[in-house]
């Protein structure tokens, strides 16, 4: 693949008057499209995509003309983004525009005009509030009694994880934040429905927990390390707060037990690399 020229930063006031004619021009003619042609959902998409490769194209071939480049990738960027709205369904689409975030960052690092990059930024954070939502609202008919568009949503957790790699170092942690808190909050909207399913939760996020504290302290990183104790304590909390006050004393007394047993063989693993040193 050809190298890309330098990226030059453009004049600011230059490039927005550029981007306010590239947009407007877009939506525009989009728009008046669609309604004299009587579009409707799939069909404004795939028109989307289409201005989306018009204005890609246009953007590499004016590569090195900042004010030409930097508002067709922009454009080109964001009317796939919006097209996958239309043509992708709702599980899907987060999966889809994740993935065009990765892409995105691939272009930035590879010479695309620096505004790729936050755009990127941008559809991940979209993604990880529509994350939560459909979370919480997903019909509980899928696959395995889980709810609908369970395994895309893992996916995206997934390559959140692998956006972490491709970002900048400062925002690599927040990508791996996002994927934690993510499969806690996975977890809750799967197990939760369920029958007996608080302690199914807990036993799900004490497994999490006390595998990234085991994790976080072979590999000595203290984010996961307080990321592992957070979550044990939370499970703490949901045990003393909730669990217990919809339990026979039977299953308090086991959970308490299992609770406690999981904590002393956690400590046993978190030690044992001191005992083998000394």
């Amino acid at each position: 693949m050809t190298s890309l020229p330098p990226r030059d930063r453009p004049d600011k006031s230059a490039l927005w008057d550029s981007r306010a004619a590239v947009s407007w021009a877009t939506a525009a003619t989009v728009i008046l499209l669609s309604v004299h042609l009587s579009l409707e959902g799939r069909e404004v998409g795939l028109l989307l995509f289409f201005f989306g490769l018009v204005t890609g194209v246009a953007a590499y071939r004016t590569r090195g003309v900042p004010l030409s480049q930097w508002p067709s990738a922009e454009i080109s960027a964001l009317c796939v983004a919006v097209g996958l709205l239309f043509v992708a369904d709702d599980s899907a689409v987060l999966l889809l525009v994740l993935t065009e975030s990765l892409i995105l960052f691939a272009l930035a690092a590879r010479g695309a005009p620096h505004s790729l990059r936050m755009i990127g930024h941008a559809l991940a954070a979209v993604v990880a509030v529509a994350f939560l939502s459909y979370a919480a609202n997903a019909p509980l008919d899928g696959f395995l009694g889980l709810r609908e568009g369970a395994f895309t949503r893992l996916g995206v957790l997934g390559l959140l994880v692998v956006g972490s790699m491709w970002v900048e170092e400062d925002a690599a942690p927040a990508y791996k934040g996002a994927a934690y808190v993510g499969l806690l909050v996975w977890f809750l909207s799967e197990l939760g429905p369920r029958a007996f399913g608080a302690p199914l939760v807990s036993i799900a996020w004490s497994l999490q927990g006390a595998t990234a504290l085991v994790v976080a302290l072979r590999n000595r990183s203290q984010p996961l390390q307080v990321a592992g104790l957070a979550t044990l304590g939370l499970v703490a909390a949901k045990l003393l707060l909730f669990d217990l006050s919809q339990l026979d004393p039977v299953w308090r007394i086991l959970l308490f037990m299992g609770f406690g047993a999981g904590l002393l063989g956690l400590a046993y693993l978190v030690n044992r690399p001191r005992r083998e040193r000394a």
